[in-house]
């Protein structure tokens, strides 16, 4: 079991990055809660995936999970629900608390919902961390024009939510 590997015990810091097919809440929230039970210690980001854009087309229907295992080096992660409005006004929020972290190398950014643009919370970001980059994307649907689109974290599942994970260390 990883959870009990030398390299997962001995980690100083752990992220499980999760791309998901299916957009069903409560098949996420429990996801994430036998996630959180097999790994202790976890930190944890996921979207949802897009379907098939036509019926002929291939996709992504299982689970995909990367585990990252950082020996020195950290990653926090910074959430919030989320629409049109706050996003200008997360970035500047977010933006002062990523300047006190030390060694900021990086900055994933998840996002949901198709109809909340992320351009201006990345647009403050960037302004405010001009050195840091910023990537990540928008998660998708099983459906292309029905929008259930979900991320998460080990806290919480939002329909329409940001997720962002920074990474700081000398060594990254």
């Amino acid at each position: 079991e990883i959870g009990k590997s030398e390299a997962y015990q001995s980690a100083a810091d752990k992220l499980l990055i999760v791309y998901e097919s299916n957009c069903d809440s409560e098949f996420l929230d429990e996801e994430r809660k036998t996630i959180l039970k097999h790994l202790p210690g976890i930190k944890v980001v996921a979207m949802t995936v897009f379907g098939p854009l036509r019926s002929h087309f291939i996709y992504q229907k299982y689970t995909r999970l990367t585990l990252l295992l950082f020996e020195r080096s950290s990653v926090n992660i910074f959430e919030a629900n989320a629409n049109d409005k706050q996003f200008s006004s997360l970035g500047s929020a977010w933006s002062s608390k990523f300047k006190k972290i030390s060694d900021l190398k990086g900055i994933l950014l998840f996002t949901s919902c198709a109809t909340i643009s992320p351009a201006p919370l990345i647009q403050e970001l960037q302004s405010a961390n001009p050195e840091v980059p910023i990537f990540g994307a928008q998660a998708g649907t099983q459906i292309f024009y029905i929008d259930q689109s979900k991320i998460f974290s080990s806290k919480h599942v939002y329909e329409k939510g940001v997720i962002a994970v920074t990474f700081s260390g000398e060594e990254l």
